[in-house]
């Protein structure tokens, strides 16, 4: 059974490989995907929804990065809904009203947001309730699906698996706790074949993170229960390794050969390509282009805490047969490096891959995005504007919606940004005096 197949218990849908692990297969220009999958369309809105996991990643982005930058040729947005400690009842939604309150918060924001797919992660704080409460969050979360689909009429729905708090992995955790939230996550499954829904199995990928000692999981964790940036960006890692990509950490590697050939595409699924090369002994230059599918995952964090990017892979070429002499490679009109051509039929690293400040010029591009739209969804004086206490500032509501051009501004620069550059690639044989 295939990776796909494992997550998805109908057909599912492809835009939430985010979230979601699609097996990919070597395509040029295009990322491939297996064929009952859909692709995202052009104009999607996604909305996230969800408990403490779902509200914690728009600080970090790094998992709605890697999404974005699968689909390169797609244009589709997304909204993260989450709220800490959230149920299916929406209570900590309620603020200083009642679940009711809280539900009806949720609805007026997907009506503003108008999304086209729903995604929903519930179960983690649920299933404190134990079995005894099952049946009850089985009655809320069918009356929340067919709430959504009623009143927005989405294409897709999608029920994730909740990601159990990182404390569970503790030796000291209760195995009551452990088994009751097995429970509501094998109820969900359940669920999603029940309403016809797409399951996404989130906490199998979660549950493939190294927790094995107290060293890893103090790094993965800023609390000893949520994910910090560490560990958002291990579960990017280990979903790039589900697609088959090389990841964030692998050094991409050309090996060129003498042919006609004058551009390199290099597929998703792949650290290395070889491709025809012609140089001719009397030449003194040789030019190719370097075009990628799809840009790389982004970097991983310095540290815990550290927002900003650790070293990024390089990238190796080797030319072997060239005629002896010093040999300058120049990416992008600049130099890269100079050898002789024993020392490029070996192969020569010329440093960090060229694309991975691009990504993670997205990434806080969508780290900016997902802090606008908070303020325009949970504006921070909100009982003022909003609220019981409108008659005092309400009239300043006006300027909620003023985040809506600022938010279209960016994601035009990220769809932009995410379509990968072509890279000229120039070969010199330096005259010797």
């Amino acid at each position: 059974m295939g990776i796909h197949q494992k997550i998805f218990n109908r057909t599912g849908l492809g835009v939430l490989c985010a979230l979601c692990l699609l097996p990919v297969r070597a395509v040029l220009g295009q990322l491939p995907l297996p064929p009952e999958l859909e692709r995202p369309r052009d104009g999607d809105m996604i909305a996230w929804i969800g408990d403490t996991f779902v509200e914690r990643e728009p600080a970090y982005a790094y998992l709605e990065t890697w999404l974005t930058t699968r689909f390169p040729n797609r244009s589709f947005n997304m909204r993260n809904l989450g709220w800490s400690a959230d149920t299916v009842r929406c209570e900590s939604r309620g603020r200083f009203g009642t679940p009711k309150d809280g539900f009806e918060h949720l609805m007026n924001t997907l009506g503003v947001v108008k999304p086209s797919i729903v995604v929903l992660q519930y179960g983690t704080n649920d299933s404190q309730a134990g079995a005894a409460g099952l049946n009850q969050f089985l009655v809320d979360y069918k009356f929340m699906i067919a709430e959504i689909r009623k009143r927005f009429n989405p294409r897709r729905i999608i029920l994730s698996t909740p990601v159990p708090p990182l404390s569970l992995n503790s030796p000291k955790t209760s195995p009551q706790r452990q088994k009751d939230l097995a429970i509501y996550s094998e109820a969900i499954q359940k669920l999603a074949k029940e309403v016809q829904a797409d399951l996404l199995d989130i906490s199998g990928l979660a549950q493939k993170l190294p927790l094995s000692d107290a060293l890893a999981r103090e790094k993965i964790s800023d609390n000893g229960i949520n994910f910090s940036n560490v560990g958002y960006w291990q579960l990017v890692h280990h979903a790039d390794q589900q697609t088959g990509a090389s990841g964030a950490s692998s050094t991409l590697k050309f090996r060129l050969v003498q042919g006609r050939d004058p551009a390199v595409i290099v597929p998703a699924s792949q650290s290395a390509i070889a491709f025809e090369f012609q140089m001719e002994p009397t030449a003194s230059t040789a030019t190719f282009e370097i075009r990628r599918v799809q840009l790389p995952a982004p970097v991983g964090p310095k540290a815990m805490g550290d927002d900003r990017p650790g070293a990024a892979p390089g990238w190796s070429f080797q030319f072997p047969g060239l005629k002896d002499g010093k040999y300058r490679l120049e990416l992008d009109g600049k130099q890269a490096a100079v050898a002789s051509a024993k020392a490029w039929s070996e192969g020569i690293a010329i440093g960090e891959d060229p694309d991975s400040a691009r990504v993670e010029q997205i990434r806080q591009l969508i780290k900016r995005k997902n802090e606008l739209f908070f303020h325009r969804w949970r504006p921070q004086n909100e009982t003022y504007l909003l609220g019981f206490r409108k008659h005092e500032q309400g009239n300043n509501a006006v300027e909620i919606p003023q985040f809506d051009p600022l938010i279209s501004k960016i994601e035009s620069e990220i769809d932009r940004l995410k379509k990968p550059p072509v890279h000229n690639v120039t070969l010199v044989r330096e005259v010797q005096p």
